[in-house]
C-alpha cells in the first residue's frame, strides 16, 4: 500500500510539473491574444512569460505594444526601456518609444527616442518622419524640415513628407517652395 502511495504521488507531482507552461506556451497564448485586439489578455501572458524568461526582449517589446494600444502608455514606455536595456540596439524599440511618448505630450523626449532609433537604423524612414512631425509640433521648423527631406531622400513615394515639407516651407517663410510641396 505505501509503495502505491509513492508511485500516485510520484505521477501527480510530475502531472503538475508537465501541466505548467512555459514561457513560449505563454508567448504564443499573448501574441495570439494580441492579434485578436485582447490587449489585456496579451499583457497578462507576457507578464508570466516575462517572470519565466526575465530577459525575452521579444515579450517586453510585445508587452509593449499591447500596453500601447491597450491605452497604458506609461507601462509601454517602461516596456520599451526594458528592451532597450537588455538589447541596446533595438531600433524599433526606441522608434515606439518615441511614438508613445509623443501620445504623453512628452515631446522633447520622443525627439530623444527617436534619434536613438534613427542612430541604430541609419535608414529608418519612418523614424525620421515622426522625428519630423514631433519638431513641427515644438516649431522647430528647420530640424523638421531636414528630417522630412531624409524621408524623402530614403523613400521618395512617403507623401506625407512632402506635405509637412510645406508646411516647413510656408513656416520658414519659402511659399514658391511650400507650393511646388503641396
Amino acid at each position: 500500500m505505501k509503495r502505491f502511495t509513492i508511485i500516485t504521488a510520484l505521477l501527480f507531482s510530475s502531472s503538475l510539473i508537465f501541466a505548467q507552461n512555459t514561457a513560449t506556451d505563454w508567448f504564443n497564448s499573448a501574441y495570439e491574444k494580441y492579434t485578436k485586439a485582447d490587449y489585456v489578455g496579451a499583457v497578462a501572458d507576457y507578464t508570466e512569460c516575462i517572470a519565466l524568461a526575465p530577459e525575452d526582449a521579444a515579450a517586453y517589446f510585445n508587452r509593449g505594444l499591447a500596453n500601447y494600444y491597450g491605452g497604458k502608455f506609461v507601462a509601454a514606455v517602461e516596456d520599451f526601456d526594458k528592451v532597450t536595456k537588455i538589447n541596446t540596439g533595438d531600433y524599433e524599440a526606441y522608434y515606439y518609444k518615441g511614438y508613445t511618448l509623443v501620445d504623453l505630450n512628452k515631446l522633447e523626449e520622443a525627439v530623444q527616442a527617436y534619434t536613438s532609433a534613427i542612430y541604430y537604423n541609419t535608414d529608418y524612414v519612418e523614424a525620421y518622419l515622426e522625428r519630423g512631425f514631433t519638431r513641427y509640433s515644438l516649431g522647430r521648423y528647420t530640424e523638421a524640415l531636414e528630417d522630412f527631406n531624409t524621408t524623402i531622400r530614403l523613400d521618395d513615394s512617403e507623401n506625407d513628407a512632402y506635405y509637412n515639407r510645406g508646411l516647413c516651407y510656408q513656416k520658414l517663410g519659402d511659399p514658391a517652395k511650400a507650393a511646388i510641396d503641396f
